[in-house]
């Protein structure tokens, strides 16, 4: 197929008021879940973390990476609530897992707050507590949670869509929302509305219908400001010829995004700055993608794929994903 589909008209002058008043951005995209050979080289038990990240090394691993990176906004998913180790009567025999001590007052009770430290206000969804949201307290303010602390459950998630009740397709997926206010240099505030969005996933095509709703969750429900930016796992490949790439989910969503810099379209696919894009899972396909409609550039790193760079993970290099690291402006 041509890539001649995604090209469209760009209008200079309507781009250069759009983002005259955005401000320049640090955002992290990155999914932690999924570890492979870490415990060691096993697999994270299915109960109680159903492919969240369960290893305590690999927390300070990502803490130490994320705090040198220092992003103002991160996209945390498939992160793990300690409160399942209790409600799902778990008894871990490795000292690495998360749920080994898990009551430590010596350190956060929680793992997002352990992975990003105490520069973030953190809020996660409110359907499993799977996907979190950090944003950076020097900067950003939000409705939805006090300045440093964490709201599990604090974003305001939307619930699943009746397609969604495919046993097992909906178990890790979330669609939410939080409202930012950034401070910068300029005489107010500026406001944005921020999505984290983790669909359905699967390659088969009755998982299709769950995962078009939540796209349409994404695009079209949630956002309600003119200044909005959307960061996730879509669990689809939007511009590699594979078995989902004429899937409905996979049409809707190229619909809804244009290459970066492109106005016609509702979005810009900030992480779109060569086409196939990097990829972002096990090294051979995207999942990944940051989408905004304010910025006129953007400067991206996919950490082990980008050259020069090592995985967000590195030196376990065991999560399925690579982050993904955009600075805007």
């Amino acid at each position: 197929m041509s890539l001649l589909i995604f090209q469209i008209h760009l209008s200079l002058t309507v781009l250069l008021v759009i983002v005259s008043s955005a401000p320049s951005l640090s955002l992290l995209q990155v999914n932690i879940g999924n570890l492979d050979g870490v415990l060691p080289h096993t697999e994270c038990p299915t109960i109680p973390y159903k492919g969240a990240c369960c290893s305590l090394t690999q927390e300070k691993i990502l803490n130490h990476n994320i705090t040198r990176i220092s992003p103002d906004i991160v996209s945390l998913l498939e992160v793990f609530d300690s409160d399942y180790c209790k409600e799902r009567n778990y008894k871990p025999t490795n000292k690495d897992e998360v749920c080994w001590d898990y009551q430590n007052p010596d350190r956060p009770y929680q793992q997002a707050r352990r992975i990003l430290g105490d520069k973030y206000t953190i809020l996660c969804d409110a359907v499993h507590h799977f996907d979190c949201v950090g944003l950076k307290t020097s900067r950003i303010s939000v409705e939805e949670c006090p300045s440093g602390k964490l709201c599990i459950g604090g974003m305001k998630s939307l619930p699943h869509p009746a397609s969604c009740n495919i046993v097992g397709s909906s178990w890790i997926t979330s669609v939410s929302k939080v409202h930012a206010t950034i401070d910068y240099d300029t005489d107010s505030p500026f406001d944005l509305t921020v999505v984290i969005s983790h669909p359905a996933q699967g390659v088969e095509k009755k998982n299709d219908a769950c995962r078009l709703d939540e796209y349409k969750q994404t695009f079209e429900t949630l956002p309600d400001s003119s200044h909005t930016l959307i960061l996730g796992d879509f669990q689809m490949d939007m511009f590699r010829l594979n078995s989902t790439f004429f899937f409905p989910s996979a049409g809707y969503w190229r619909s809804q995004v244009g290459r970066f810099g492109d106005t016609s379209l509702k979005f810009m696919g900030i992480s779109l700055t060569q086409i196939p894009p990097l990829p972002t899972y096990v090294d051979t396909v995207t999942l990944d993608y940051i989408i905004g409609n304010l910025w006129k550039s953007s400067k991206c790193t996919v950490y082990g794929v980008s050259p020069g760079t090592m995985r967000i993970d590195h030196p376990w290099n065991a999560m399925d994903h690579q982050g993904l690291h955009c600075l805007v402006s």
